[in-house]
């Protein structure tokens, strides 16, 4: 083990006093406070105080987002509850996101001494493996692993006081060994019986007056206290690899055993103290008087605080000048002894005081031991200055178990050099998408935290890009979803305050609650979605945009028919650039990891769609493309087209008692008419005559009128040989008979007809809408392509009038307010609101920045309980099928992660939804004990002849089964 060193990359605590987080720790610890709960007779925990207690809300788990059920939680050890969410803020410590170590080499080692839950639920009430699994002491690393799927191995160490930092030598030497690539240690505590504290007082050991006072004279035993440490280890060279930030480094490790000591087995032994001290400085070759300071056992009682004391005095403290005595402290005089977790607790409580460079005081310290200065040591009663040596901070933490199991670690804490001052400083014009989630309910709080920080050293001193980086690239991709689209750390805090505050921002996108991925329809825009200078920054800025768009142009240059006039707004200049535009709009979208599942285009779009939908090669869209606006530049000077808030149905009938053509309808009141200049300005009068909106379409030929019958016909001719290619996905869509169309149609004679015929996009829409709906609840997500937006408007009126069977969302790819880059970006945004993963374009930076991890949610109140025996009786009575269904799924509530019951199909397999067989084995349980017909149901009753259980399986076994009653 010599010369290996271990990088601690991450930490996160639940303590006493509301502590949530390691910067509130070292508060605490800074402040020298004492967060001792004194007894009350009216006190919800009064059998186990005074001692060091977690809030109700500490307790719990967010059973939601690892897809816990009811009954799972309620038969969960409150250890295993903190340990799920504490393990998960220090992978974001560690720049980790968690979802990255599925099925990697990553171990568990968990120190607790605490058999509480196994007592208390296996004794009275354990019916299940629910129960056992809830309530084994080993499943508090397995619960871990297998939330994670960790496979690296999962230990849980029970060397009483001394576990969790035996559980720290263990991963630490299982890193070295290679046997696993990370490791999560933990330390856990939980109060849950007060036998416990009865026999601590009737053993003489807790002090009466409910403080904790190490190595104080007056010191008249320990306080008992609960709660959690963990910290993430992996070897130094792999933290340097990933970018991490390292927050210390643990330079050695030791145990030993106090073997028989003289006093009796419970005794604290000084020769087992001083081997294990030899042994973990003679590895680290540190020479002793390097540290400068010991977050020692100090348990506060007499006889412990004298030996431990000599032992540090033995190896550590003698021939200290007495102007450079060793600091020792002790975190139980601040949170009370948290026996299991007490050394990994103490470790975390060093790293800090390591990065601050001070040493916290311990409270209560008034008269110290007299034989302190004689073994060179002190205790600190104020915050004070670390001792500084050759640049490195050395500090050791001790744990000693009742019964002789000693541990030591000495862990080592570099000072990184002061941040350059200007690094934090605005990033310039170009804006960055920092995405942030959080579980369903807590991304207001997440914000506060993530702008707090911000605001605060180490976080603040980073620029926006590194912000962005981390969130982007080091965090799991959560429920409810916000994005800033910012261009530098200011504007970033400032829209994270405005979404902790729940008001709207302009660089905010977001907040929303993404339930599952949408389908994608890009809907491409023709004439007017075009704009002058379109382009211009996104090829400066975005190389893939830069090279589709390059490569549209030359392929349309090559089909050009004559040379390019210089006005930006001609036909043929115009529609082949939009046409170029939204193939690499396309590309650059595809590159950020959003791609559609259906196209449709409109008029123009089409040709664009058809390129995305694999239907034509890039030479081949070229082609349609330029001969399309050439003849219809030729046609310009025929006539153009009005747009109108007209329906459909009234639309038609004008255009029946007219002479222009309904050209297209777009939304349920958005219909664009075309014809001759003399036809189109005479119903333009009629239509203002009668206060109807209409409006010229600027530039627009006559397209989709009989006007263009030769037109259409020539586009055939010139299209000859066209050799359109099948198209599997996305799927295309045809807006002229809003149905589904093969891309080997997509010939010559298509597009000749395409030019003339109506587009139907309101019909169209509609009939996507339907046909996905007919598969079950779907949410969708539409996004036009173009320069410009034109069609989202009636898009999204479309689309308000759909079944409610999913959530709707329109887009649009640009945004006259803002730059096209920008407003891309915002685009970009939305659509991980909405539900998508996208590959946000932030490269991986390093290091880690240090964001805080994301908050909890914490559900409302349950409904209060049926009593689903009489229900389910009186429904089998009636002979009510639905109603049985109904009460098998409120029983399901509690055996279905996230209360899934209420959402699925009869005869759904219910496995599909999160129901494994433990939870088949509960929800049998439960019916059991409802009536005494059910007390014998077997599991392949509930499944039924199809083996997969559903809600109709499971009602008709009930029903089989009570009905014996009747006969």
């Amino acid at each position: 083990m010599t010369g290996t060193r271990v990088a601690i990359t991450g930490m996160a605590c639940r303590l006493p006093g509301a502590i949530t987080t390691p910067q509130q720790f070292w508060a605490a610890l800074a402040q020298g406070r004492d967060l001792i709960t004194d007894p009350a007779p009216d006190h919800p925990r009064a059998p186990v105080l005074p001692a060091g207690i977690l809030r109700p809300d500490d307790l719990t788990v967010d059973a939601a987002h690892f897809g816990l059920t009811a009954d799972e939680v309620a038969a969960m050890d409150p250890q295993q509850q903190v340990l799920l969410e504490t393990a998960e803020e220090a992978l974001q410590d560690a720049g980790i996101a968690p979802s990255s170590l599925r099925g990697s080499l990553t171990g568990v080692w968990v120190g607790s001494s605490c058999p509480d839950q196994v007592i208390l639920r296996m004794g009275s009430y354990g019916t299940t493996m629910v129960d056992t699994a809830g309530a084994l002491p080993s499943m508090l690393a397995n619960r871990l692993s297998w939330a994670f799927d960790l496979r690296g191995g999962a230990e849980v160490v029970n060397a009483a006081c001394s576990a969790s930092l035996v559980a720290l030598h263990r991963a630490r030497r299982a890193l070295a060994a290679g046997e696993v690539d990370l490791a999560i240690v933990a330390g856990v505590n939980w109060l849950g019986m007060d036998a416990h504290t009865r026999m601590f007082e009737t053993s003489g050991v807790i002090a009466p007056g409910g403080r904790c006072r190490p190595f104080d004279a007056a010191a008249e035993g320990f306080v008992r206290g609960e709660g959690a440490g963990v910290v993430v280890l992996e070897s130094a060279e792999h933290a340097a690899k990933r970018g991490a930030r390292v927050r210390a480094v643990v330079a050695a490790s030791a145990l030993s055993s106090d073997g028989r000591s003289p006093g009796g087995l419970a005794r604290p032994g000084r020769d087992g103290q001083i081997a294990v001290l030899r042994r973990a400085y003679a590895e680290s070759g540190r020479d002793p008087a390097a540290v400068g300071y010991v977050q020692a056992h100090g348990t506060a009682t007499r006889e412990g605080d004298a030996v431990e004391a000599s032992a540090l005095g033995a190896v550590l403290g003698r021939h200290r000048p007495d102007s450079d005595r060793l600091v020792v402290g002790s975190v139980k005089a601040t949170l009370g002894h948290l026996e299991g977790a007490a050394g990994i607790v103490s470790l975390i409580a060093v790293v800090l005081a390591a990065e601050h460079g001070q040493i916290p005081p311990t409270p209560h310290h008034t008269h110290p031991l007299p034989a302190l200065s004689r073994f060179g040591l002190e205790v600190a009663t104020r915050l004070r200055p670390w001792p500084e040596r050759e640049g490195v901070r050395v500090a050791g933490v001790s744990a000693f178990g009742l019964g002789g199991t000693n541990a030591h670690v000495i862990i080592e804490h570099t000072p990184a050099p002061d941040p350059d001052p200007v690094t934090g400083a605005e990033d310039g014009d170009r804006a960055v998408a920092v995405p942030i989630s959080a579980p369903d309910g807590a991304l207001a709080a997440t914000a506060a935290r993530w702008a707090a920080a911000l605001t605060d050293p180490p976080a603040c001193t980073a620029g926006l890009a590194a912000v962005a980086a981390t969130a982007v690239h080091r965090r799991d991709h959560l429920p409810e979803r916000a994005v800033v689209v910012a261009t530098g750390t200011g504007e970033l805090a400032a829209a994270l305050e405005a979404a902790a505050a729940g008001r709207a921002h302009p660089a905010l996108i977001g907040p929303r609650t993404a339930e599952r991925r949408p389908t994608v329809v890009f809907v491409y825009a023709g004439h007017g979605a075009h704009s002058p200078g379109m382009g211009a920054r996104l090829t400066t800025m975005e190389p893939v945009f830069a090279a589709a768009a390059g490569s549209a142009r030359a392929a349309l240059d090559r089909h050009r028919r004559t040379p390019a006039p210089e006005d930006a707004l001609d036909l043929t200049v115009a529609h082949p650039a939009l046409v170029a535009h939204q193939i690499a709009l396309t590309a650059l979208l595809a590159a950020w990891g959003v791609v559609p599942d259906v196209v449709l285009g409109h008029s123009l779009g089409e040709v664009a769609a058809a390129h995305t939908a694999g239907a034509l090669t890039l030479d081949d869209t070229a082609r349609v493309a330029a001969e399309r606006s050439a003849l219809l530049a030729q046609a310009a000077d025929e006539g153009g087209m009005l747009a109108t808030d007209l329906p459909a149905d009234r639309a038609a009938g004008i255009a029946r008692t007219s002479q222009v053509t309904l050209a297209a309808v777009n939304g349920p009141a958005f219909a664009v008419f075309s014809g001759g200049h003399d036809d189109l300005a005479a119903l333009r009068a009629r239509l203002d005559a009668a206060g109807i909106w209409a409006k010229e379409v600027p530039g627009a030929p006559p397209a989709h009128s009989p006007v263009l019958n030769r037109h259409a016909h020539r586009l055939t001719e010139r299209l000859d040989g066209l050799a359109p290619r099948d198209t599997t996905t996305p799927v295309l869509w045809s807006p002229g008979t809003a149905t589904p169309v093969a891309g080997s149609e997509l010939g010559a004679r298509y597009w000749g007809l395409q030019l003339r015929a109506p587009v139907q996009l309101h019909a169209a829409m509609q009939a996507i809408d339907t046909s996905l709906g007919q598969a079950g609840d779907h949410d969708l997500l539409v996004i036009e392509i173009g320069a410009h937006p034109v069609l989202a408007p009636s898009l999204a009126a479309t689309l308000t009038q759909r079944p409610a069977h999913g959530e709707p969302s329109v887009l649009a790819c640009g945004d006259p307010a803002t730059d096209e880059h920008t407003a891309l970006l915002r685009t970009l945004a939305h659509t991980y609101t909405r539900g998508l993963i996208p590959h946000f374009p932030t490269p991986a930076m390093r290091p880690v920045v240090a964001l805080p991890p994301h908050a909890w949610s914490r559900p409302g109140p349950r409904p209060a309980p049926i009593d689903t025996a009489a229900v389910l009786v009186q429904a089998v009575e009636r002979h009510d099928h639905d109603a049985v269904i109904a009460a098998v799924r409120v029983l399901l509530d509690t055996a279905l992660p996230q209360q899934r019951g209420a959402h699925i199909p009869d005869d759904g397999d219910l496995t599909d939804a999160g129901l494994d067989s433990l939870s088949l084995m509960g929800l049998r349980s439960r019916l059991q004990l409802l009536h005494p017909e059910l007390k014998t149901l077997t599991a392949a009753e509930l499944t039924g002849d199809r083996g997969a259980p559903t809600l109709t399986t499971i009602a008709a076994a009930v029903t089989a089964r009570l009905t014996r009653t009747e006969t």
